[in-house]
């Protein structure tokens, strides 16, 4: 298995929380319509921090996903970001083991 994973860390300013989530979502659609993710995660750690799990097929995807973009989404990334006071990326990582399942397990 090639997938790579990646965590990305947003840093909220004060009464940002609906924008961000906002143009976060059509920015994870670019991604996977344009740029060849699986999608992404979008996790509240506090008021202020998100953090953003998205899967791609290997690391070369991710790392030429930003010119698969359409031009539009220059605009929403920037959009993006103005509602924070830091991002960072937290790590990039290959998957090893994928144990993830999509049901819970039938206790029947």
């Amino acid at each position: 298995m090639n997938h790579y994973a990646t965590i990305r860390c947003y840093y909220l300013k004060e009464g940002q929380e609906s924008a961000f989530i906002t143009a976060w979502k059509a920015v994870a659609d670019l991604y996977y319509r344009y740029a060849g993710s699986y999608g992404s995660r979008l996790h509240k750690v506090n008021d202020q921090k998100f953090c953003v799990y998205t899967l791609w097929p290997d690391a070369q995807a991710f790392k030429s996903s930003d010119q698969r973009l359409p031009p539009v989404a220059l605009a929403l990334q920037a959009k993006l970001k103005s509602c924070c006071t830091k991002v960072e990326t937290a790590m990039e990582m290959g998957i090893l083991v994928d144990n993830m399942h999509l049901d819970t397990y039938d206790l029947t």
